[in-house]
């Protein structure tokens, strides 16, 4: 499990600093083998909710570029349209780069509405798969599996 810090107006040094502090004394607290360790820092983080979050991410202090990490958001579920996945990181790179300028997401959005009224984003960035089971719990399959199937029967 993870543990997220609040802790304003701290360089990525001081952040790791006191995060191996609060990790070191933690785990003084518990019996071994427990051990709370310092994984990251992010800066900027945003929390969406519980197990959904996504920040640039630090591994240690001397690391000069972060890497964009995302947890539970549509940018990294399975279960959304490619476009969808790239808008979202477009905008959040966006807000993260200029550090909240909601204007420089929006361009990145109308940007990508341009490209796609434009022809230049690729059909199957629109579309998504999903798997379909053999069995479900009501006899009637998914609308999308139904419509397939339909499908299917007027052109196999």
């Amino acid at each position: 499990d993870s543990i997220f810090l609040h802790m304003q107006d701290m360089t990525l040094e001081e952040a790791f600093r006191v995060g191996r502090q609060i990790a070191d004394t933690v785990t003084k607290m518990n019996p071994p083998p427990m051990e709370l360790e310092l994984e990251k820092v992010y800066h900027p983080c945003f929390m969406v909710a519980k197990k959904r979050y996504v920040g640039y991410s630090y591994e240690s202090p001397d690391q000069k570029t972060p890497t964009l990490d995302a947890k539970g958001i549509e940018m990294v579920r399975r279960d959304s349209c490619p476009i969808i996945m790239r808008a979202q990181e477009e905008m959040i790179r966006a807000l993260f780069d200029t550090m909240g300028d909601v204007s420089a997401a929006k361009k990145a959005l109308v940007d990508i509405f341009r490209d796609l009224v434009r022809g230049r984003i690729n059909p199957m960035e629109l579309t998504f798969c999903k798997q379909v089971r053999e069995k479900y719990r009501t006899a009637r399959l998914p609308p999308a599996a139904e419509l397939n199937a339909k499908r299917s029967q007027k052109d196999p």
